[in-house]
């Protein structure tokens, strides 16, 4: 169960080898953190925007307001963060790849995220995922996090198990996702 990338808030699993890696799109959101689901901007067909329901893909390196600092760049640090405008790689997952999300308990849909503190999942209010989350629940995008399906969403993740035990903090929720064939919410 080799890590094929990720941070330590959002883990490949398996990707069964059939990940696609989606063009290079620019992102224009500020404080977008590896993990964080994007889909096409309806206004700016370069651009990709925070996912709502439908995504094209997820983000592969943080988007911050500058980039890398100059300490990260001096250190020899692996260019995973890029600034906002920049062109970044979406990866796209097919049926049964697998992954592993970690995030702050109590975090609703607009809570701030950043590369030091990302919030990948909504794990309070409508959609709130948490530990006792049932095997099977359907799940889709909010504001680039993954949450509980809702009516009109396009589900194209369901949850594998919710209970595993968080690597980042223990106050937090670690859950296990599996990719299948997508499909409208009733």
């Amino acid at each position: 169960m080799a890590q094929l990338y990720g941070s330590r808030h959002f883990r490949v699993r398996n990707s069964r080898g059939n990940e696609v890696k989606k063009g290079e799109l620019l992102v224009s959101a500020v404080d977008s953190p590896i993990g964080t689901w994007m889909d096409l901007d309806s206004t700016q067909v370069t651009y990709a925007t925070v996912a709502n329901g439908n995504s094209l893909g997820v983000l592969t390196q943080n988007v911050t307001t500058n980039g890398m600092t100059f300490a990260e760049r001096e250190l020899g640090r692996v260019p995973d963060t890029v600034p906002s405008g920049k062109a970044v790689t979406l990866l796209h997952f097919g049926v049964g790849a697998e992954i592993e999300i970690e995030a702050p308990d109590s975090s609703a849909y607009d809570a701030a995220s950043t590369k030091s503190a990302p919030v990948l999942m909504v794990t309070t209010g409508t959609g709130a995922l948490s530990a006792s989350t049932a095997k099977g629940t359907k799940c889709s995008y909010k504001n680039g996090r993954m949450y509980v399906a809702q009516s009109g969403d396009h589900a194209e993740w369901e949850v594998q198990n919710a209970a595993l035990t968080p690597k980042v903090d223990a106050a937090y929720i670690r859950i296990q996702f599996r990719r299948i064939e997508g499909n409208d919410v009733a």
